[in-house]
């Protein structure tokens, strides 16, 4: 028995025609193996989520768990009809849901509102469209599991607390050896081009967000819950110790825990010490101490403090090589040795998220051929004397006396030396040479081509653009 939260009973109370339509429609858990032709009807699941938050047991307009329903444009409530136009868009002007000035009238609204929303037109003022923070906590807090009803693959989502589950289609399946068709829905949410911001449900085992036209026409998986608004947050730790090369996706305690508008603006007090997304992940730069305020469009606001320690000091691989060189075991930055670790424009020694040209801070070069400094080194600047980044011939060398496999569960390269046997992990990531020909700088990576696997050395003017650093660490008996 899929059970409504308590918190919910005297909200649902005050709706008398949705409490009627819950306890005649007696909500099961167990309605997913309802797979015969018979249409089911729409039904509230507790899934024990932390908001509260209760999934509808299929999509909006749909006749059974698995069907896909109907399909609407975005802020549209009637099903979307072939090329009609879009309600909110005259004369090629966005008439509602806007930032921008030249798109159309701002407003500066960023979730859909009752009217617009088809969930709470068609079922109830308490049902809407499910935001995107919505579907972030469905899937962390809920097992997502592969299967195939009626030939519609999809995902049974069952609870990590309680027995519930719900189906939700995923795409079609048209042959053993035919195309597939993915089925995209809709949240609530603006983002910031004026798209709006859409779930994809791909094989790949989690929903990934992504921008959609808001005239395209999108599925909807309703859910129950109350449009609170949002009346304080505070972070969930507010000292958060990080080792240089680390992310981590930093936790904000909404007040109450089901607020509708979740949106977050974030301000470092120092981007070289440490990077923060849209989405709250903190990437560790460089070692120091930085203050990270979150703040609401409403202007309620909350700090933590991101400490970062020093980088992993890699272990030297000993090839045989006969340069005598020895190469770290993994890329500056990386934790584990399979990581690709952070990226360097080409003569900075600091990594950085962000790469622009007019912040380029390398070195003005006016000869043709070059090889970095040591005060332009990464590898020297983070780990210290003997630790270099390699040349151009350092890679040379490295591909000739080895032989180069392809780890395609990992995806990374082995390196295996001819010599000792001696074994290198290599990432399929671009990584920096400490050379420069014709005034452009070399990188390299290997790749899977045709012809089997390749080592390949590219050249690239845009010397601010970011690849990873793999340093060497010579011998001074052998130099």
């Amino acid at each position: 028995m899929a059970i409504v939260r308590n918190t919910f009973m005297s909200f649902l109370r005050l709706v008398p025609l949705i409490a009627s339509f819950l306890a005649a429609t007696s909500c099961s858990g167990g309605f997913f193996d309802k797979m015969d032709d018979t249409p089911s009807q729409l039904e509230a699941v507790d899934l024990g989520l932390p908001s509260g938050t209760l999934w509808a047991s299929q999509n909006l307009d749909a006749t059974h768990n698995w069907d896909l329903g109907g399909c609407f444009a975005w802020g549209e409530t009637q099903k979307k009809n072939g090329s009609v136009g879009y309600s909110f868009l005259v004369d090629g002007a966005l008439t509602a849901y806007s930032f921008d000035q030249s798109l159309g009238v701002v407003d500066e609204k960023y979730i859909l509102e009752i009217q617009d929303d088809a969930a709470s037109v068609i079922l109830g003022e308490d049902w809407r469209i499910p935001t995107k923070w919505d579907c972030e906590e469905l899937y962390e807090n809920c097992v997502w599991e592969e299967k195939i009803i009626h030939g519609i693959r999809g995902f049974l989502v069952s609870s990590k607390v309680n027995s519930n589950s719900i189906f939700i289609p995923s795409y079609k399946v048209t042959g053993v050896i035919g195309p597939i068709y993915n089925y995209d829905y809709w949240t609530s949410c603006v983002s910031s081009n004026n798209y709006t911001q859409a779930v994809y449900l791909h094989p790949s085992g989690k929903p990934e967000f992504g921008e959609c036209d808001r005239r395209n026409g999108c599925y909807i998986r309703p859910v129950l819950a109350r449009r609170a608004p949002t009346e304080g947050i505070a972070f969930q730790s507010s000292k958060i110790p990080l080792t240089a090369g680390t992310s981590e996706r930093v936790v904000i305690d909404f007040t109450p825990r089901d607020a509708l508008d979740r949106r977050i603006a974030w301000t470092l007090s120092d981007a070289d010490v440490a990077y923060i997304d849209d989405n709250g992940i903190v990437t560790a730069l460089y070692p120091g101490t930085v203050h990270l305020t979150a703040s609401t469009p409403s202007g309620l606001s909350s700090e933590a403090e991101i400490t970062v320690s020093d980088f992993i000091i890699p272990k030297k691989v000993d090839l045989g090589l006969p340069s005598g060189t020895l190469w770290a075991d993994r890329n500056i930055g990386a934790i584990q040795e399979n990581d690709d670790g952070l990226k360097f424009a080409w003569g900075e020694v600091r990594p950085k998220m962000l790469f622009i040209q007019q912040d380029y801070l390398g070195p003005s070069i006016s000869s043709t051929n070059y090889v970095l400094a040591s005060e332009y080194d990464a590898a020297t600047f983070i780990l210290g004397d003997g630790w270099k980044m390699p040349t151009a011939s350092d890679f040379n060398e490295l591909v000739e006396n080895c032989d180069i496999q392809y780890d395609a569960r990992h995806g990374y390269y082995l390196l295996t030396s001819r010599s000792n046997g001696g074994i290198l992990h290599l990432q399929s990531v671009f990584c920096w040479t400490s050379t420069m020909i014709n005034h452009s700088a070399i990188y390299f990576h290997i790749a899977l081509t045709d012809n089997g696997i390749q080592p390949l050395f590219e050249t690239i003017h845009s010397s601010y653009r970011g690849h990873a650093v793999r340093p060497i660490y010579i011998n001074k008996a052998n130099e």
